[in-house]
């Protein structure tokens, strides 16, 4: 807030969405790696960060570019944002295949699982839970948990699920159905985002 206000006083407030740049970039990195190193990225994440990084290169081109540059970027504005979406579109499908795929290949082994508690948290004044498995492995008692919290929760404790795991590492695992879901989701809007972008392209003429 103290740099803002100094810009403003210095009349170099065209800086300040650099700033706020800054602080996307910064702490949606933050994220983007907490996420990763606890195997549960979800490519949503990385919107905070793309969005610090536009805000700060759109907002330098704008103060210190040359006028070339500002002219082209003036006529090429709607083409670069549609691009842009476009990306954002393949790689939101690109990461949703990934990832269901990947975790498919790896949890290989079936087993059921008992719910044997649910974990829960308030969030924004909403109660979420997380679902508690047992399962039993090679002799022994595993219990599992993902740390994924949500409101929108179909199983009790008592509850017995048939889940996937890894053989190799039995605490990676999903269910089924609720992977499945996740790609659909993420992968569906990935895709309405890309066939918007192509319609958008071939109504501007670009790709008619």
């Amino acid at each position: 807030i103290g740099i803002m206000i100094f810009f403003a006083k210095t009349e170099r407030a065209g800086l300040v969405p650099a700033v706020l740049g800054q602080y996307f970039l910064v702490f949606g990195l933050i994220i983007v790696i907490g996420t990763i190193k606890n195997k549960e990225f979800n490519p949503i994440t990385l919107i905070f960060p793309s969005a610090g990084a536009l805000c700060i290169i759109v907002t330098l081109i704008n103060y210190f570019g040359s006028e070339n540059i500002m002219t082209f970027i003036d006529e090429n504005m709607p083409c670069i944002l549609m691009a842009l979406f476009l990306v954002v579109g393949i790689v939101l499908v690109a990461v949703a295949l990934s990832r269901y795929f990947g975790r498919k290949k790896r949890c290989s082994y079936s087993v059921t699982a008992k719910c044997i508690e649910l974990r829960e948290r308030a969030d924004n004044g909403q109660m979420m839970a997380c679902p508690v498995y047992e399962i039993w492995y090679n002799g022994e008692v595993i219990k599992l948990c993902d740390d994924v919290y949500s409101n929108n929760i179909d199983v009790k404790v008592g509850d017995e699920k048939e889940i996937m795991i890894n053989p190799d590492k039995p605490k990676e695992y999903f269910v089924a159905d609720e992977m499945t879901a996740s790609a659909i989701i993420i992968g569906g809007i990935g895709f309405a985002i890309i066939l918007v972008m192509i319609f958008a392209f071939f109504m501007t003429g670009i790709l008619g």
